[in-house]
């Protein structure tokens, strides 16, 4: 079996929630990977408006970094958490 990477990520939006986003992949360039989900996040301005368009508009360029991480091996898990201050 291949070795399995988890990138996690937390975004804060409106100091209301923290929304997490949990990437299983299996050999995939960790790197890029981030870089691209970064410069993804920062592009959508409406995370409190769908989960699912989130989820599907940074599915795609982690498809495209490495034709290996495919659906079938590619887990999403997004929740919404109370504020961590609460």
């Amino acid at each position: 079996m291949a070795n399995q990477n988890i990138v996690e990520l937390s975004i804060r939006s409106f100091g209301e929630y923290k929304h997490q986003l949990r990437i299983i992949c299996y050999e995939i360039d960790l790197i890029n990977m981030v870089d691209q989900l970064k410069q993804i996040l920062e592009d959508c301005q409406n995370f409190n408006n769908g989960i699912v368009n989130w989820r599907d508009r940074l599915i795609s360029p982690v498809q495209n970094i490495d034709n290996h991480c495919s659906e079938e091996i590619l887990t999403w898990r997004n929740k919404l958490f109370a504020d961590e201050d609460e």
